[in-house]
């Protein structure tokens, strides 16, 4: 395996390592996901937060999950995407593929973690 991609490999690696103790550090219990649609943890992760149709918020503890339609676009809010997630009781963290600085700042600001997601689905991610 060439150098480049045992370096790779061991940064993913150590980025994995960082989420779970984090998880397991701060005691995260509630995560969303950004999902295309409703396949409860089997649901494809959307590619970008701010666009994606659903949330799938999935309780670390119990393996419960509940499906969250995206309010800005079904017209029904119109403020920021992410004041929607903030409203949202115990969100501790996101995992996403990808999302913008205004969304990522308003979360943090509200004591929202944001996370990488490395896979497709919710559950490999939440086996990582």
């Amino acid at each position: 395996m060439p150098r480049e991609k045992k370096l790779l490999y061991f940064i993913l690696i150590l980025c994995i390592m960082r989420l779970m103790m984090d998880i397991l550090e701060s005691r995260i219990m509630k995560l969303a996901f950004p999902v295309k649609e409703n396949k409860g943890l089997e649901s494809v992760m959307d590619d970008h937060f701010g666009t994606a149709g659903y949330f799938l918020i999935v309780d670390t503890l119990t393996r419960g999950f509940e499906f969250k339609e995206n309010q800005k676009l079904s017209g029904e809010e119109s403020k920021c995407k992410t004041t929607v997630l903030g409203k949202e009781p115990g969100i501790d963290a996101v995992i996403t593929h990808c999302m913008g600085d205004g969304s990522r700042r308003s979360l943090t600001s509200s004591n929202i973690k944001v996370f990488q997601a490395q896979k497709e689905t919710v559950l490999e991610n939440l086996e990582l």
